[in-house]
């Protein structure tokens, strides 16, 4: 495409699609031709070459197939290992909860132990989690809004107190 710029010179750059668009367009056309010239070129009938390729695809298959299984069968002892922990951790953490939960027997201590403990928790996950990122943005948007109507009200009250000549909330009247 081109367009004149200047008057004589013309401007060689694409328009719209951008930069990205044009190499994955010839990297589509270069696949193409290569394509093309490869079953000009090819030694051998097509029947004969898709056989071929039938084997080596079955045979990658297989070959990654026996991979995932080693790689199950080596990974076996370090999840049996990591599965262990977690039991641990839990009981560990059932241990401490019922340490708390039995601590004051006299009011709702342990209760309160553990809501709190739910509260952080569930406020680190908000804080740190990506699948809340939504929630983050969401709320943060709302508090914003919030700012802006509290402001706007603040504003709107300091005004009318001017207006009132300076006079208090409390209704004290102006000097006049």
């Amino acid at each position: 495409m081109q367009r004149e710029v200047d008057g004589d010179q013309p401007d060689l750059e694409p328009r719209g699609g951008g930069h990205g668009a044009g190499i994955a367009g010839a990297i589509a056309l270069a696949a193409a031709v290569a394509l093309g010239v490869g079953l000009l070129a090819a030694p051998q009938a097509g029947a004969r070459t898709r056989e071929q390729l039938r084997r080596r695809i079955t045979s990658l298959g297989e070959d990654l197939g026996e991979g995932f299984e080693e790689l199950e069968e080596r990974s076996r002892p370090a999840r049996r290992k990591l599965r262990k922990r977690a039991e641990r951790a839990w009981e560990d953490l059932e241990a401490r909860l019922d340490r708390l939960e039995h601590r004051g027997d006299d009011g709702p201590s342990g209760l309160m132990g553990l809501v709190t403990f739910a509260a952080g928790l569930a406020a680190t996950y908000f804080l740190t989690s990506d699948r809340a990122a939504p929630t983050r943005a969401e709320v943060r948007e709302a508090a914003t809004t919030l700012r802006h109507r509290a402001t706007d009200r603040w504003d709107r009250l300091q005004e009318r107190r001017h207006a009132n000549g300076g006079a208090a909330e409390s209704g004290a009247q102006p000097e006049g």
